[in-house]
């Protein structure tokens, strides 16, 4: 995890690469001392997989899209960072400084650092360089997923996705550090971009298990229940001592 998304220090643990004869053995004593390894990254958005196949043909695999405006548009996030391209602050980020193998074998980075967004996961891509006259080729490695950090204190505060900010908890809600709100039990909100809570007028009619961020939101009441505060109750359903009640279904009168 990246907990120091918010800072200018390099990543806590830096990458240090090894390379394989073709037996799998560590090569140690490297005869070549020329060969150089950029480490870029790779960003992508989190969508859960849908029924909408078109949605899902744009991710690599269910749920996991590359992070470019036009992804961003077709999966109906509500807005992209201006520089969604990379959706990561790439004037701050470093990586991409050939890094020569030393004497050992090893390329060892020292201050590679992301500055991320919240609601962006992320790789590292090492590409490898060696000179022309070996003519030899490694194909790039990529390291595993890497999470921006949560906001702290979690209990308190939440993360404004597609950002590097993070927001105070506001009144009536629950936040855990990351883009999720939920609301405090018998609170309800209008949208999932609004992050004003207001009371609901009875127990149990506004869902206090929804999470809802910037991308996704589920609806927040109770099953027959719908409008402002939950106070209406939806179609089929109508009002039964003060309750929603699924209305019977017509039954025929019969003459005897």
């Amino acid at each position: 995890n990246v907990s120091n998304h918010a800072t200018d220090l390099p990543l806590t643990v830096q990458p240090e690469l090894e390379f394989l004869d073709p037996a799998n053995n560590i090569v140690t004593k490297p005869t070549v001392s020329t060969i150089g390894v950029t480490a870029n990254w790779v960003a992508f958005i989190w969508k859960g997989e849908t029924q909408n196949a078109t949605e899902n043909l744009l991710c690599k695999r269910p749920g996991l899209c590359p992070c470019k405006p036009a992804d961003l548009k077709a999966l109906n996030y509500s807005y992209a960072p201006s520089d969604a391209e990379v959706c990561w602050s790439s004037l701050r980020s470093s990586g991409n400084t050939p890094t020569f193998m030393d004497k050992y074998g090893k390329v060892s980075f020292r201050d590679v650092k992301l500055i991320g967004f919240h609601g962006i996961v992320y790789k590292l891509e090492f590409k490898v360089t060696i000179p022309a006259d070996i003519g030899a080729t490694i194909a790039p490695v990529t390291s595993d997923f890497i999470h921006v950090g949560l906001c702290s204190p979690a209990s308190s505060s939440y993360g404004l996705e597609f950002s590097e900010v993070c927001n105070t908890c506001p009144p009536n809600a629950i936040c855990n550090g990351t883009t999720i709100l939920k609301g405090a039990p018998d609170h309800w909100r209008a949208t999932n971009l609004t992050t004003t809570f207001y009371a609901c007028q009875a127990g149990g009619i506004c869902r206090t298990d929804m999470t809802c961020n910037v991308t996704m939101c589920d609806h927040p009441c109770a099953v027959g229940y719908t409008g402002v505060v939950c106070s209406v109750c939806m179609k089929g359903y109508g009002n039964s001592n003060g309750q929603c009640q699924k209305c019977p279904k017509n039954k025929q009168l019969t003459s005897l």
